[in-house]
C-alpha cells in the first residue's frame, strides 16, 4: 500500500471539467492522492495547458460535455500528440457512442458520473503502477541500447587498430588500454 502512495504522489494530474464545484471537489480529493493537480475549465483550455505545461502531465482526466471543446475531442488531440498519454474520461452520459469513441481513441478508463472517489483512487493507483512499469522498461531499453553502442564502438576500434600495420593501441582517459593489435607485442 505504501508503494502505491509513493507512486501516486509522483503524479501530475490534469483535471478538466466545466463545472466549478466538481473541479474544486475533485481537486481537493486529488490533492490528497497525487503530487500535483492542474485544472482547466474546458477542452481547449485543457489542451492548451497540456501542450504548454513545463511539468509533464502523467494523467489527464476530462469530462465529456464542456463548452468550447468536448472532452473526447481534447483527449483525441492529446492522444494524437502523445499516444502513450494516460487518460480517464468522465461523463454523465452512458451512451455507447461515447464509450466506443473513447475505446477507439485509446482512453484507459471511462467513468460514469457521479464520481466515486474510491473507484477513481483505484484507477489512479493502477495507472501509477503502469506508468512506473513503462518508465522502468524505457530505462532498461536505454541501458540496452547504450551497451549495444558501446559494443559496436569497441568492435570498430578493434577493427581499426588491427588493420594498422604498425604497433598500435588505444587507451582511455585513465591510461587503460582499450584495444591493441598483435604488432604491439613485437616491441
Amino acid at each position: 500500500m505504501e508503494n502505491h502512495i509513493a507512486l501516486t504522489k509522483k503524479l501530475h494530474v490534469l483535471f478538466v471539467d466545466d463545472e466549478w464545484l466538481i473541479r474544486e471537489m475533485v481537486s481537493d480529493m486529488l490533492s490528497d492522492t497525487v503530487g500535483h493537480v492542474s485544472l482547466a475549465s474546458n477542452g481547449q483550455e485543457g489542451l492548451d495547458f497540456y501542450m504548454n505545461s513545463l511539468r509533464p502531465v502523467d494523467i489527464v482526466i476530462a469530462d465529456q460535455t464542456m463548452p468550447v471543446m468536448l472532452g473526447l475531442d481534447m483527449l483525441e488531440k492529446i492522444k494524437a500528440y502523445n499516444q502513450s498519454q494516460k487518460c480517464i474520461m468522465i461523463t454523465a452520459h452512458s451512451e455507447t457512442k461515447y464509450l466506443l469513441r473513447a475505446i477507439e481513441i485509446g482512453i484507459e478508463h471511462f467513468i460514469i458520473k457521479p464520481i466515486v472517489f474510491d473507484q477513481l483512487d483505484n484507477i489512479l493507483n493502477s495507472l501509477a503502477l503502469k506508468i512506473e512499469h513503462e518508465s522502468l522498461q524505457k530505462e532498461q531499453e536505454k541501458l540496452y541500447q547504450r551497451e549495444q553502442l558501446r559494443y559496436v564502438y569497441n568492435k570498430s576500434l578493434e577493427s581499426l587498430v588491427n588493420n594498422i600495420p604498425l604497433p598500435s593501441m588505444i587507451i582511455d582517459q585513465n591510461d587503460h588500454i582499450i584495444t591493441c593489435n598483435s604488432e604491439i607485442f613485437t616491441i
